[in-house]
Order: structure tokens, then C-alpha cells, then sequence
């Protein structure tokens, strides 16, 4: 029996990698297999409607073409359902795709789609905003809440928007129960290892175990910050009296922090208290056998 899956795109994030998309997917998908619709989200809050609509039509593979906002909206809905998330990821950061080596190439992830096999992952919440891949209420905020009012895309966007605003963002702090750290440029938990364009802060987030890492880095000098900056883009375990990396299933304090990020998607805090947790409900997410045969290898190693 053919599963059904629903292609929906994201029209704004990347543009260019899109272009010829259904015809892709129309000749690389496999349709002994498959019966699909294409479907484009036509404003906001859209793809989470088309998510629910999704699992009451109980369609078995919600394809996402978007980056990782679009993702987020997906993921958030889908969590705990039936319904697997697949990715096409045409967006700038692709963090999420990153970390399940999910290709980044059209036709290699339609390929994967016909190959691929399942996992569940975690997901967390963050004062009542669910997220599947990362949450920051520090400088990580304020870029994300930056860039989602920029016209133009991608990386060097993004390094550019970081250069203009590190030397002038006040740094927040946080206290609480066995935490106690001021002076932060960034205060972010991470469910993945990948924080978008190929960085981790975290190499050893792992998103099945039950447990999130929060990251706190302390403002830190600029001819510091670089040789750290270059240790997170090959994934080193970085080893600094600035860096403090703290694994919990639940954790509250109080902070100074006025913005929320998650998934890169920005929200403004309406309290001083901040509560993050790791859900119960997981998330059925499609990727290739072999990126399967390996989570399971550590997870395994880990529960064990």
C-alpha cells in the first residue's frame, strides 16, 4: 500500500534552491511508493495549520521545504503524533537537517525519502514555546530577532550581523538553584549538536537521551572569542574558564533577558522566570538507514 506524504514549501526561504522543486520531486520521488501533493504555506501560522490538518487526515510523511523556522512550526505540531517529519532543506542555516544528515542537495534528500527509515527525537519547551533543536534568550536572541527583519540571507548576513552588534549587546545574567552566571553574551539550550551552518556549541548533544545541555558563554573579548568561534565550527570540545556547558532534564531561574529564540524563530519574554524542560512527546523524524544504525549505536551506549 502507498504511504501519502505532503510536500509543503516554505516561498520565502531559499528562493533560489527551490527553483525547479516540484519538477524534482516529480522525477526522483518514488511513486510506486508514494502518492503526494505539493502544497505551498500561504501566510503566517499556515504550515502549522496544514500540520494539524496533516495528522487528522493521518497522511504518513510531512515533508517540510524550508529552513529551520519552517521546520520548527512543523516539528511543534507533529510531536507526539504519528506523523513523520521529512526535510528538504532549502533554507540558510539548516541546522536541524545538519545534524540527521539530511543532504542538503535537492535530489539526494528526495532520495532519502524513498530509502529512509525512522527515529524518534526529543523535543523541549521553554516558558510554553516548544522547540525541537536549540532556545537562547542572550545575544543568539538578539541576532535571530535581527535577521528575521533582514531582506537579504545566509551566512555572511549572519556574520555580518554578529560583527555589528557584539561590541554593543549588554550582557544578561541568570540565578537559580545551583546557577548562578552574569555577565552572559550567550545563554542557549541545545537538543542537537548543530546551531546552524555547520556550528555546535555543544558537540555532545545528543537528541534522545532525555537531556538538553544549556550553554553559557561569558562576554568575552573579540581576539578571544575567534579561536573559540573557529573550535565550534569544527565541533572541538572547547575547554575555557567562559564556557560552561550544563546538562539537566528541567531547569528554572530568573533573568534579565527580554528576547526569546527558538529555532531561531524570535519571541519577546513576558516574565523574568524561565523554566526549560525536556517533553515526553517525541518526534518521528525520516533519515537515512545508515545515520539510523548509528543514533541507535549511541543511544544504546548512552541508556546503558
Amino acid at each position: 500500500m502507498k504511504k501519502t506524504i505532503w510536500f509543503i514549501v516554505n516561498p520565502i526561504s531559499g528562493k533560489s534552491k527551490k527553483k525547479n522543486l516540484e519538477q524534482q520531486i516529480i522525477k526522483y520521488l518514488d511513486h510506486g511508493r508514494f502518492d503526494y501533493q505539493y502544497i505551498f504555506s500561504t501566510h503566517a501560522g499556515n504550515l502549522e495549520e496544514l500540520a494539524k490538518e496533516a495528522i487528522a487526515k493521518k497522511i504518513d510523511i510531512l515533508c517540510v521545504c524550508g529552513g529551520d523556522g519552517s521546520v520548527h512550526e512543523a516539528g511543534k505540531i507533529l510531536k507526539g503524533t504519528n506523523v513523520v517529519l521529512s526535510i528538504i532543506p532549502v533554507g540558510s542555516g539548516n541546522g536541524f537537517a545538519r545534524h540527521f544528515d539530511i543532504p542538503l542537495n535537492v535530489k539526494n534528500s528526495i532520495g532519502l525519502i524513498n530509502n529512509g527509515n525512522v527515529i524518534k527525537v526529543d523535543t523541549g519547551t521553554i516558558n510554553n514555546h516548544v522547540f525541537l533543536a536549540f532556545a537562547g534568550i542572550a545575544f543568539d536572541a538578539k541576532i535571530a530577532n535581527v535577521y528575521e527583519g533582514s531582506k537579504r540571507r545566509g551566512f555572511y548576513r549572519y556574520a555580518w550581523l554578529i560583527l555589528r552588534h557584539y561590541f554593543f549587546y549588554k550582557p544578561i545574567f541568570i540565578k537559580g538553584k545551583n546557577i548562578d552566571e552574569k555577565n552572559l553574551m550567550i545563554c542557549s539550550v541545545t537538543n542537537i549538536s548543530e546551531f546552524g551552518y555547520g556550528m555546535s556549541f555543544s558537540p555532545e548533544s545528543f537528541p534522545a537521551d532525555k537531556k538538553m545541555e544549556l550553554v553559557c558563554i561569558n562576554q568575552t573579548p573579540l581576539y578571544l572569542i575567534l579561536p573559540m568561534l573557529l573550535g565550534f565550527f569544527q565541533k572541538k570540545e572547547i575547554h575555557s574558564k567562559r564556557l560552561k556547558i550544563i546538562a539537566f532534564k528541567e531547569i528554572r531561574f530568573k533573568s534579565n533577558a527580554t528576547l526569546l529564540q527558538v529555532d531561531g524563530e524570535t519571541r519577546y519574554l513576558k516574565s523574568d522566570y524561565i523554566e526549560i524542560k525536556v517533553n515526553e512527546e517525541q518526534l518521528h523524524v525520516l533519515v537515512d538507514n545508515k545515520f539510523k544504525e548509528m543514533h541507535n549505536k549511541e543511544l544504546n551506549e548512552r541508556l546503558s
